[in-house]
């Protein structure tokens, strides 16, 4: 513009009031029966003041003629890019489901609480229950102006319009397969191409581990687990300890790493290829169940190199049992020169604040 600014240089972001997804995932896994939906066009929806419609003006001209003069138009509704956007259509979402908050609130609830972005994911303890919270959320979105995309229900297959494959969707990062209500890692195919576009190439050759295997390569693999719950900690953590062992080797991100710990990480990338495929049970409460009401294990410890918490939900089961299913895990590096006392008391905190974050959720 005229003045040097940018209209994101004129906006202010707003506070940030977004759910945090790792819990409302851990709230997901602890429903019995579940769903899952998105916003479609979220952003698009949500209509801008007639006074603010000034600040998101733009010139058109269909052909790119230099010789033409441009047509002034103007965007009515929140767009992509702009920093205020986000909590200005979380807010939207929020009040649409507060003005119907006598009427369903349980469903005004879920929208407060379940709801990251655009995505919505709740549950309930039947089948039944869900199905009727599917309704009224839909019911209630829509007198906002608010269109969903479909719902994804434990049990039953996913809509085609939302899976790629019939079989599983996307949730949090993880593939879902509703139907046996079971998680998978979304783990790629092995590709040490650059990105052209926001895209990997592919190529015959993207299987192939470089034979100047670099820092910054061993870095890029093990940043693509997305392990958001922590499925995997004991895998990833040795890989966190060899990584560790690069740095301290003062290696620089694009020197090749020494002939001898490339046997190493060619069989990290081989695990990690071997990790696509291994399901874990969405629910942690078991179908037997006696009651709903969730006791937590929670454990840590920690050696001279790493230390790590793992939270368990445990249920008593009709034959007297109990059922006793990782909830939420981490790890992490001990800072070095650390004494041992110091590191229990690290590993104790870091169990705390773990534990804490479950019984938040």
């Amino acid at each position: 513009t005229g003045s040097g600014y940018s209209l994101n240089d004129i906006l202010v972001k707003g506070r940030n009031n977004m759910n945090k997804l790792v819990e409302v995932f851990i709230r997901w896994t602890t429903h019995v029966a579940v769903l899952h939906t998105d916003v479609q066009k979220m952003y698009n929806t949500v209509k801008l003041q007639e006074e603010d419609w000034c600040l998101q003006r733009y010139l058109w001209e269909e052909n790119l003629e230099p010789s033409k003069f441009p047509q002034e138009k103007i965007i009515k509704t929140l767009i992509y890019g702009i920093k205020s956007s986000g909590n200005q259509a979380e807010y939207a979402l929020r009040q649409t489901a507060l003005a119907s908050k006598s009427e369903y609130p349980e469903a005004n609830r879920i929208i407060q609480k379940d709801v990251y972005v655009d995505d919505c994911l709740s549950g309930a303890n039947t089948k039944e229950k869900v199905t009727q919270l599917a309704d009224e959320i839909q019911i209630i979105l829509s007198r906002g102006g608010f269109t969903l995309k479909g719902f994804t229900f434990s049990g039953q297959s996913p809509l085609e319009s939302l899976s790629g494959d019939n079989k599983s969707i996307n949730v949090a990062g993880m593939n879902w397969y509703p139907e046996d209500d079971k998680l998978e890692l979304d783990i790629t195919e092995l590709n040490f191409n650059k990105k052209h576009r926001g895209k990997k190439l592919q190529s015959l050759e993207r299987n192939t581990i470089p034979k100047n295997l670099t820092r910054r390569l061993c870095v890029s693999k093990v940043a693509e687990i997305y392990d958001l719950v922590g499925k995997i900690p004991p895998l990833t953590a040795m890989m966190k300890c060899d990584l560790h062992d690069l740095v301290s080797r003062k290696l620089d991100w694009d020197d090749k790493i020494p002939d001898s710990l490339r046997h190493v990480w060619e069989s990290h990338f081989e695990m990690i290829q071997n990790i696509k495929g291994i399901k874990f049970n969405r629910a942690v409460v078991p179908e037997d169940a006696i009651s709903l009401d969730i006791n937590t294990i929670d454990t840590g410890d920690a050696s001279h190199h790493l230390a790590c918490a793992a939270i368990y939900a445990r249920f008593k089961r009709k034959s007297g049992i109990y059922s006793c299913q990782l909830i939420f895990s981490r790890s992490k590096l001990i800072p070095q020169d650390m004494s041992q006392p110091r590191v229990e008391l690290f590993t104790a905190t870091l169990n705390a604040h773990t534990g804490e974050i479950v019984k938040r959720s």
